[in-house]
């Protein structure tokens, strides 16, 4: 792991730098520059400070930069370095901070409009602002080597490896994001967003029982975030622990009672649990909550065929066809309509005498 961070530092006046800019300078000796910790890392690594104190650093205006950038003042501080890239246009560290800047005030598709094309693309600090936007614009796939390759230059940091491991969650390569998360101890963390990440990237992997733990951590820490709880339930009920899951649905579904996914998902584990008896009532109060709900529909008519109620079936799976459904749907109720139909024709034919 490389570190090329530097500290605080003084720019003296003796830096070459144009002669115009030289007797700008507020200072008879010299410009201090502030602690640049408002700025991301990338920012304060040995190539772009170097660029700072051989360009625009010995220019009295980037005091205005600073300040604008340390309140988060981001509109003033892209209007800053267009005055200051007139006179540096050279410098890659100030294209860098445009973009950044632009992207924080105006969004990521005024950033893109401004990079693109641009020759100074492909230095460091660059490569970071554009992989930031990128996310933005959700282009994961495209931010992911950029951040990888930003973190061979200065190391693993806490913030880029964050940001990588969005990316990678996002662009399917959940494995990668582990192993970032691992490089980040996010374990002994209390950060919700990391821990969010890694019970998410632990379900893409498969590992539902370490997804499982995450959801419930997190759902400690927040006990009414409805998502945590049904994210829980979710990977206890593919680990098979359907008792678990139950309480995980019940937990969400008192929270938000309206939600009808959270319905659902209790009548499943309830029903792969062998309780038919909660999953019906579960099934119904998905249906209440949203009568076109095809699948609680048919979750219901399995369970009511199993205990022969053939007539509540059909009169249930009737009602869906008069919902206003697709033509795939339409066509897969009429096929358990006919089955239906066949099971009690087959069954009445049975008990004749």
């Amino acid at each position: 792991m490389k570190n090329g961070l530097l500290l605080p530092f003084l720019i003296l006046a003796s830096c070459s730098a144009p002669q115009k800019a030289q007797e700008a300078l507020s200072y008879p000796d010299q410009l201090p520059v502030p602690e640049l910790g408002f700025l991301p890392g990338v920012f304060r690594y040995e190539t772009a400070t170097t660029d700072m104190m051989s360009t625009w650093g010995v220019d009295s205006r980037a005091e205005e930069l600073f300040e604008a950038l340390e309140r988060k003042n981001y509109r003033s501080a892209a209007i800053q370095i267009n005055i200051l890239r007139g006179e540096h246009p050279a410098s890659e560290t100030l294209f860098a901070l445009q973009i950044y800047s632009i992207l924080k005030s105006d969004g990521p598709e005024e950033a893109e409009r401004q990079a693109r094309g641009h020759p100074h693309l492909s230095s460091l600090c660059s490569n970071f602002s554009w992989a930031l936007t990128l996310q933005e614009l959700g282009r994961h796939k495209e931010a992911l080597p950029l951040l990888e390759e930003t973190m061979k230059v200065i190391g693993e940091t806490p913030e880029i490896l964050r940001e990588a491991t969005e990316s990678a969650l996002e662009s399917g390569h959940a494995l990668k994001a582990l192993d970032f998360l691992s490089a980040l101890n996010v374990d002994e963390k209390e950060d919700l967003e990391l821990l969010a990440m890694q019970a998410r990237a632990f379900q893409l992997v498969g590992r539902n029982r370490d997804a499982y733990q995450g959801y419930r951590r997190l759902a400690a820490i927040e006990s009414t975030n409805t998502f945590f709880w049904n994210e829980a339930g979710l990977c206890a009920f593919y680990s098979e622990e359907y008792e678990t899951a139950a309480q995980c649905f019940e937990t969400a579904r008192a929270v938000d009672p309206q939600e009808p996914r959270f319905a659902f998902n209790l009548g499943c584990a309830l029903d792969w649990g062998g309780d038919p008896s909660g999953a019906e009532f579960a099934y119904l109060r998905a249906l209440e909550l949203n009568p076109g709900h095809l699948k609680a529909a048919e979750n219901l008519v399995e369970v009511w065929m199993k205990q022969s109620r053939w007539l509540d079936a059909r009169r249930l799976l009737e009602k869906m066809l008069a919902q206003p459904v697709s033509v795939r749907d339409s066509e897969r109720i009429r096929q358990l309509i006919f089955q239906v139909d066949e099971t009690m024709s087959r069954i009445s034919a049975i008990n004749e005498p």
